[in-house]
């Protein structure tokens, strides 16, 4: 494997807690409790793959690993990790292929999400990266985070709702059954295996690494209730979807939701109204539009969204090109 950037090695040890505390024959000393290392100016000296050796089994020794798990990780400084893992160390061929694909199934679904259908996510899926996980069975998906971020974030945010689903029994609101049903198959034999996802990030662009458990069942439960909410919203799907009303709330967040708005009223398919007042999320189209929405919410004028309805158990509308207004009375 081809040393990493001496640069990406001094990002990882500035981020775990090292200490640049001078220099020794051309090499900078970083220490770190009892321990200190030494970094070569560059990778291609003669010397330098010694000296990386001894570095990376230093810092496993500071840091009470491996010292294959260091050298991994230094390798992937500038880069998001989503580690998925089974509950054992071998898989059935059938189960175990399913799993593999719905990560890939996940990955490619949050990217077209986060970044949508302009060829983004598959630009993104290009520069995505896979290792097969030690120990237990499972894969790594390596993604840079400088434009991946937003990507694992809707993913994270996708798979801990399926999570909390797994205990309602209901089909989590706003995530789309594509998903549920990937995660579900993330689940092994008859998915009805316990499974973790962990999202580690970039050391450069930290954030809390995050853990994402599902208990043996959760996948058949995920399953079957992303079965039956896609059943229910099936004859919704091609129907125009309309609601108008107070602007109750906005997001718009560069790293995960975009231009979505809850507006308070009752939602209309193909003239009908479906129930009570109620809030409805919008994701509107573009910036001029979430501008002139934030504009009413803060006027107190209410607004009227006209479009498709979007996946979930929470029915919401994603606007059509000219399908926000904002309505002269309040």
């Amino acid at each position: 494997m081809q040393p990493p950037p001496i640069g990406d090695i001094t990002g990882y040890l500035r981020a775990t807690g090292w200490t640049s505390t001078g220099h020794w024959r051309g090499a900078e000393v970083w220490s770190r409790d009892e321990f200190d290392v030494l970094v070569p100016p560059a990778a291609e000296l003669p010397d330098s793959a010694a000296r990386l050796r001894e570095l990376t089994r230093c810092v496993a020794d500071a840091e009470r690993r491996a010292p294959a798990a260091v050298w991994r990780d230094l390798g992937r400084v500038r880069f998001d990790v989503i580690g998925y893992r089974g509950a054992e160390p071998t898989e059935s061929v059938p189960a175990g292929l399913r799993a593999i694909q719905a990560m890939r199934d996940l990955l490619a679904l949050s990217a077209r999400e986060a970044l949508g259908a302009d060829g983004s996510a598959d630009a993104l899926l290009d520069r995505a990266r896979i290792a097969v996980g030690d120990e237990l069975f499972g894969v790594d998906l390596i993604l840079p985070a400088d434009d991946g971020r937003r990507t694992v974030l809707r993913l994270l945010h996708n798979c801990t709702a399926a999570r909390r689903a797994a205990d309602t029994g209901a089909a989590p609101d706003g995530v789309p059954e594509p998903v549920c049903l990937a995660v579900a198959d993330l689940a092994g034999t008859g998915r009805a295996c316990p499974f973790e996802l962990a999202f580690r990030w970039s050391p450069l662009n930290p954030r809390p690494h995050e853990v994402v458990t599902f208990p043996a069942g959760a996948g058949v439960r995920i399953h079957a209730a992303a079965v039956a909410e896609s059943a229910t919203v099936t004859t919704a799907e091609s129907a125009t979807a309309v609601v108008a009303g107070p602007v109750t709330g906005l997001f718009d967040d560069a790293e995960g939701e975009r231009r979505l708005i809850r507006v308070r009223g009752v939602l209309e398919l193909d003239g009908t109204p479906t129930g009570r007042r109620r809030t409805v999320p919008v994701r509107l189209r573009t910036e001029t539009d979430y501008e002139r929405a934030l504009a009413a919410h803060r006027d107190g004028r209410s607004v009227r969204a006209e479009g498709a309805v979007t996946d979930g158990r929470t029915r919401g509308i994603a606007a059509a090109p000219g399908g926000f207004t904002v309505l002269d009375h309040t």
